[in-house]
C-alpha cells in the first residue's frame, strides 16, 4: 500500500518540492522522509513498482529515491522507464552492494547517484552531497579520459570529477592513453601538457585531432603550468577545446568540464535528431 508522508516543515522554510521514495522498509520510509524534509522536500512513498508507477503518473517530482530492489522490480529497470519521460529529475539509488559494476550499470541506466547503506549518518551526508551537486545530474555516467603522471594531482582531481558523477579512466602517459583510445568510449579528454615519457599532452591532442570522424569533435581540456600567450596559441592551434592553468581550482575545473561535456551531449543529441529526420525523409 502506498502512503503519503506529511512531514512537518523545517523552521523558516516552505516545502515546495516533492520527493518520491520507493522503499519497502517502514524504518527507511521514516528516516528518508525526515532527511528530505530538512532539505526542503515533501515525501510521497511507494513500496512496489506498481504503486511507484501510479505515483509517477499522478505527480510531479523533483527527486526520486529508490532501493535497489522492491516489490515487483528493481531500480535499474525502473529508472530506464523514468528517463524516457523525464531526463532531468534527480534519481538516487540505495544499495548495500558496493561493486563498481553495479554502480556503472546504474549510472548508465540514468541513476543520478548511487548511495550506499552504511549507516544513517553516512547516508545523510551522501544525500546532501548529491543534492548539492544535482546541477550536474545530466552529466552522470559521462566518460572521461584523464592523463596525468602525478598520482597526487590525479587523485585530487579525480575526486572532484567523480563527485560530479563522471566515470574516469586514468592514464599516466600519453603513450598509454593513445594505445587505449577509442573515440566512442569517451565524452571528454583531460590531459596535462607535460607528461613522463616521450610523448606529451600536445602529442596526444594532435593524435586525437588527426583521427577521422568525431576525432575533431570530442572535447579536450588541457592543463598547463604556463599561462603565457605563446603557450595558449600553441594549445589552440593544436586543437584544444579549452585549457586550465595550475594550480587547478576546484570550481574552475567543475565549470569547464561541465561546459565541455554539456556542449558535446547537446551536439550528439542534435546529430541524432538530424539522423532521425533524414531517415524519415
Amino acid at each position: 500500500m502506498s502512503l503519503t508522508s506529511d512531514q512537518k516543515k523545517p523552521t523558516g522554510s516552505r516545502l515546495r518540492k516533492q520527493a518520491l521514495l520507493i522503499e519497502n522498509s517502514p524504518l527507511y520510509h521514516r528516516f528518508l522522509s525526515e532527511q528530505f524534509a530538512h532539505l526542503g522536500y515533501s515525501s510521497v512513498i511507494a513500496d512496489s513498482r506498481q504503486s511507484a508507477l501510479a505515483r509517477l503518473h499522478a505527480g510531479n517530482y523533483q527527486l526520486i529515491c529508490m532501493n535497489m530492489y522492491f516489490e515487483g522490480g528493481n531500480a535499474i529497470e525502473l529508472v530506464k522507464e523514468i528517463r524516457r519521460d523525464d531526463p532531468s529529475v534527480v534519481v538516487i539509488m540505495l544499495t548495500s552492494d558496493k561493486s563498481r559494476t553495479l554502480r556503472s550499470h546504474a549510472l548508465r541506466a540514468g541513476v543520478t547517484e548511487v548511495i550506499y547503506k552504511s549507516g544513517h549518518k553516512s547516508i545523510s551526508r551522501q544525500i546532501a552531497r548529491c543534492l548539492k551537486h544535482s546541477r550536474h545530474a545530466h552529466l552522470r555516467g559521462s566518460k572521461v579520459m584523464y592523463v596525468e603522471d602525478s598520482l597526487t594531482q590525479a587523485v585530487m582531481n579525480m575526486q572532484i570529477l567523480e563527485g560530479m558523477g563522471l566515470e574516469i579512466t586514468h592514464f599516466r602517459t600519453a603513450e598509454a592513453a593513445m594505445a587505449s583510445f577509442r573515440i566512442s568510449d569517451f565524452d571528454l579528454v583531460i590531459t596535462d601538457v607535460l607528461l613522463k615519457g616521450e610523448a606529451s599532452g600536445l602529442t596526444l591532442l594532435r593524435h586525437i585531432r588527426s583521427l577521422p570522424g568525431i576525432g575533431r569533435r570530442i572535447p579536450v581540456l588541457t592543463i598547463t603550468g604556463y599561462d603565457d600567450a605563446a603557450r595558449r596559441q600553441e594549445l589552440f592551434r593544436a586543437g584544444t577545446s579549452d585549457y586550465i592553468t595550475k594550480p587547478v581550482l576546484k570550481e574552475e575545473l567543475v565549470i569547464r568540464v561541465s561546459n565541455l561535456i554539456s556542449n558535446k551531449l547537446l551536439a550528439d543529441k542534435v546529430e541524432g535528431q538530424q539522423a532521425e529526420l533524414y531517415d524519415m525523409a
